[in-house]
């Protein structure tokens, strides 16, 4: 088989996308496969275009996370300095709102993590459809409190601040490769 673009050179191998036939000037390799020039073109477009939308929601869910820590702030002080707990210290009045900030913050962060596995054991529930209504009532309050339980949980216990390094860090490596990719 000759090469595609230079049809007195033997080709080296095909491109894993359109199959024609390349030299080692004409194919790259990228992820384990040859492509030619054109299809190496069109898969890193859509590279480009998948790391913007990874960026974009990675960006949403970092600045989501401000807003329900500003919540969590507002109902802590809310809570701590009403009337009912007027007669506590000031010491615990500002504890009491630390921890609602990092409740609220930590739930928003256990949510994100905990979800794709609920939904994995939501999916292979297939024989709910057939419930009555009373049944779908209760089946939908039990899933969104198992969510906020293992949310809060989880989120409480640390998961939420290593969640948020994750996107952190993924976001500055969505962010390096978009650079690099022009």
């Amino acid at each position: 088989m000759k090469c595609f673009n230079h049809p007195d050179v033997d080709a080296v191998g095909s491109c894993s996308n359109c199959g024609k036939g390349g030299c080692r000037d004409c194919l790259s390799e990228i992820e384990g496969m040859l492509l030619c020039g054109p299809c190496y073109e069109t898969y890193r477009e859509v590279a480009i275009e998948e790391a913007c939308e990874e960026r974009k929601q990675l960006r949403s869910r970092i600045i989501r996370s401000y807003f329900m820590a500003v919540a969590g702030f507002v109902l802590g002080l809310i809570v701590a300095f009403s009337e009912s707990n007027a007669r506590q210290g000031l010491g615990m009045q500002l504890l009491m709102v630390v921890l609602f900030t990092y409740a609220v913050w930590s739930t928003y962060w256990g949510a994100i993590m905990v979800r794709p596995f609920v939904r994995k054991i939501r999916e292979k529930l297939d024989f709910i459809l057939f419930l009555p209504l009373m049944g779908w009532l209760f089946l939908i309050f039990l899933y969104i409190g198992i969510v906020f339980e293992l949310s809060l949980i989880y989120g409480m216990a640390g998961g939420a601040i290593w969640a948020f390094i994750k996107h952190r860090r993924d976001l500055e490596a969505v962010n390096r490769e978009l650079e690099a990719a022009g």
